[in-house]
């Protein structure tokens, strides 16, 4: 009811700026953005010291498998760690080791 209309057949809709007309987006380009989703191989990790760095985690991280990102989790107002962070590894073995 509230959420965006269904996408045209064919393809999926690019809601664009806010103001501005949508644009369809060819098969082809959804299927390259499904690809690059599947893609992904991230963990969670969680009950973290608040002490703890990116780059400890990304040492640690290191030893299983190539590390593409870590991305540590904020407070938004005061801009401390909030104790979970995500990480992402290039080879999805890595991610399930």
């Amino acid at each position: 009811m509230w959420g965006a209309p269904p996408p045209p057949p064919g393809g999926m809709m690019n809601y664009g700026m806010p103001g501005q007309p949508a644009i369809p987006q060819p098969p082809q380009q959804q299927q390259q953005q499904q690809q690059q989703q599947q893609q992904k191989h991230d963990i969670f990790v969680g009950n973290l010291a608040f002490s703890t760095t990116e780059e400890q985690l990304h040492q640690a991280f290191s030893e299983i498998g190539r590390v593409l990102k870590v991305r540590m989790v904020t407070d938004l107002e005061t801009g401390k760690p909030r104790g979970f962070a995500f990480i992402e590894f290039e080879d999805p073995q890595a991610a399930l080791s």
